[in-house]
């Protein structure tokens, strides 16, 4: 969800090394996520709607992701080189998701006047050291202990980082060898392979307590690994071996339907091929193609995979076009304007609003549990508490990317740099050598 510096020009306009348009996205996003949280606590008519007939906050998760996609793989092209790329990841997200898990915490643990006391959920309470574990490891939602419920967030908001962390272990695979740049078949096997074998494997195959999914896990995992390792290079083979031994077994575990996740990973890469179109590397009909193809695979994994039923907690009724279909068709079709629009300056509130979007994203879970609410459910109470409730977590928001993000960012950077001249002088030392030892 975090941004990456120096992208092509040819991507879009620019603003400050940023992607104007992929920054206004996130500030979409960012802020359609956040509406949706407090918005639902207000109004159950909201909620309702928000389960019946369009998901603003998954459409939000969706925009991060086809922007993750976007800018991503072109990230770890641009460093060429996985160390890197996953240090400047680590410093980008780490130390923000770690301060709103602290805070969160604390704020559990201490009640502070005036602030409420942040609740933590009875699957959580139930074992709290591994939770708390599972929580740092930022891919919780592949975590479920067993016999819990679901599993146990801190940060409610926090479930789409395991999938963002998935990613980046997809490509770096798919970098090793050397297949990077295959965004077109891995978003059409994606996006078909939802289709076609969506309901194949169940969620939880390995901490569910009654399906002895391990020997599933290890058989999948190895069969990637040999799969990967001879067709990397010696010296990178531990990363690959490391990098599917981490891959497998968690996206195994996912909650989720196979159909819903290989659909979120399908509109990662389907941003993926949307880059390699601005770039030149794939034309503009086949780009059509695929993101056609998106749309049209989560048409026919909806028409198979759900049937018509009521909603527990609102009653509201869903069939396979709504609520699902009109969340992706949206954060499609609004990813797809604005990269029609990438050469375009956008509104520079917004461009903001996406700067700071991770820490909106984060913070505004915290900030929903803890502030003080007005009493009573008048239009104005109702009012008072979402328009207060986003204007107190930008503000926070903006506190926390100057303090945490901006300073994290620099230092991975700083970490990446020197990892980037110890490389460069083991190759001239390496070239030194084959030039004393040529004949």
């Amino acid at each position: 969800m975090g941004a990456d510096s120096t992208p092509s020009v040819a991507a879009g306009s620019l603003r400050a090394g940023r992607l104007e348009f992929l920054d206004a996205l996130r500030g979409i996003a960012a802020l359609t996520v956040a509406t949706q949280h407090f918005a639902e606590r207000s109004w159950f008519s909201y909620f309702r709607f928000s389960e019946g007939v369009i998901r603003p906050g998954e459409l939000g998760v969706l925009l991060f992701f086809l922007c993750s996609g976007f800018i991503i793989p072109a990230s770890l092209e641009r460093h060429h080189d996985l160390r890197r790329f996953w240090v400047g990841r680590f410093f980008r997200l780490f130390p923000l998701y770690w301060t709103a898990v602290a805070a969160a915490l604390l704020l559990h643990a201490l009640v502070v006047s005036p602030l409420r006391r942040f609740p933590l959920d009875r699957d959580y309470l139930a074992q709290p050291a591994l939770s708390t574990v599972a929580n740092l490891t930022s891919v919780q939602q592949f975590l479920r202990l067993p016999h819990a419920g679901a599993p146990a967030l801190v940060i409610g908001a926090s479930w789409s980082l395991a999938y963002e962390m998935a990613f980046y272990v997809i490509v770096s695979l798919l970098f090793l060898v050397g297949r990077h740049r295959s965004s077109v078949p891995m978003a059409t096997a994606l996006l078909v392979g939802a289709v076609v074998v969506g309901s194949w494997v169940p969620a939880y195959l390995i901490t569910h307590p009654t399906r002895p999914g391990w020997m599933l896990a290890a058989a999948a995992t190895m069969g990637l690994a040999l799969a990967v390792v001879g067709r990397v290079e010696p010296r990178h083979r531990p990363a690959a071996v490391l990098l599917c031994a981490l891959l497998v077994p968690t996206v195994l575990n996912r909650p989720d339907p196979l159909w819903f996740s290989a659909l979120l990973f399908g509109s990662m890469f389907t941003g993926t091929v949307m880059h390699r179109w601005t770039v030149g590397d794939v034309s503009g009909r086949v780009a059509a193609w695929v993101f056609g193809g998106a749309l049209l695979a989560v048409t026919c994994c909806l028409l198979v995979q759900v049937g018509p039923h009521r909603e527990p907690l609102t009653g509201a009724t869903v069939d396979w076009w709504h609520p699902e279909l009109e969340t992706f068709a949206g954060a499609y079709l609004i990813f797809g304007l604005a990269l029609l629009l990438r050469h375009r300056r956008f509104p520079r509130p917004l461009v903001r609003l996406g700067t700071i979007s991770y820490s909106l994203y984060l913070v505004h879970p915290v900030v929903l549990e803890v502030l003080p609410r007005l009493p009573g459910r008048s239009a104005g109470a109702r009012w008072s508490n979402l328009l207060v409730g986003v204007a107190v977590s930008v503000l926070v928001s903006e506190l926390t990317y100057r303090a945490v993000e901006q300073p994290g960012i620099r230092l991975g950077r700083r970490v990446a740099g020197r990892l980037g001249r110890k490389e460069a002088a083991d190759e001239r030392a390496a070239e030194a050598v084959a030039e004393h030892a040529a004949p």
